[in-house]
C-alpha cells in the first residue's frame, strides 16, 4: 500500500518511519520485520527508520520521536507504517518538523484513528477481526481442555482496511 502511493523516483534521503509501541510486542516486531523486508526489496532507495518504546502512549511517543526527527541530515519521510499507536501525536510531530508523508498506515479503528482519517491524515486503518481471533482463541482454549472434542478449524485472523470513504461523518 506505502509503495504504490509513492513515487517511482524518491528524493535524496526519503524515509519510511515505522512506529511501534515495543520491539518487545511478538505481533508488532513480526509486521515490522515483514514490512522492512518486503520494502526493503521494492524500495531499496529509500531509507527505512524505526521509532520504537513509546508504548502507544502519547507523551512517550512525542520524546522518543522527536530524539529522531531531529536527527541532522533527514531527509523527506514519505511514507508512515504505524504499528503501536499515538498517531495523533506522530501526525503532529511530522507535520511540525515539516514532513507531508504521502501514505500514512495505521492498525486499529479506534475514535483516534477514524478522526484522523476524516481529516485526511491517515491513508488507511487496518481493523483486525478481534472477536473471530478470540472465539478461535477460546475454542483452543476449550479443546485443549478436553472439552470440546475435535480440534477448532484453523482460520486466519481477518483484517479489513478502512479509508477515509468508509468513516465520513453522514
Amino acid at each position: 500500500m506505502i509503495d504504490k502511493c509513492l513515487p517511482n523516483s524518491a528524493p535524496s534521503g526519503a524515509t519510511i518511519l515505522t512506529t511501534l509501541s515495543q520491539l518487545a510486542f511478538h505481533g508488532e516486531a513480526q509486521r515490522r520485520c515483514g514490512f522492512l523486508r518486503l520494502m526493503s526489496e521494492r524500495r531499496p532507495d529509500l531509507r527505512l527508520m524505526t521509532v520504537s518504546a513509546g508504548a502507544g502512549l502519547a507523551f512517550e511517543t512525542r520524546a522518543v520521536l522527536q530524539e529522531q526527527l531531529s536527527a541532522p541530515g533527514l531527509g523527506p519521510i514519505l511514507g508512515v507504517y504505524s504499528m503501536g499507536g499515538a498517531n495523533r501525536t506522530i501526525s503532529e510531530l511530522l507535520k511540525g518538523y515539516g514532513h507531508c508523508p504521502r501514505a500514512y498506515v495505521a492498525h486499529d479503528l479506534d475514535s483516534e484513528n477514524r478522526t484522523l482519517l476524516r481529516q485526511g491524515n491517515i491513508t488507511v486503518a487496518l481493523q483486525h477481526d478481534i472477536a473471530s481471533d478470540m472465539r478461535n482463541a477460546f475454542l483452543s482454549l476449550l479443546h485443549a481442555n478436553q472439552i470440546l472434542k475435535a480440534p477448532p478449524v484453523a482460520t486466519r485472523s481477518r483484517m479489513s482496511m478502512v479509508t477515509p470513504f468508509d468513516c465520513a461523518e453522514n
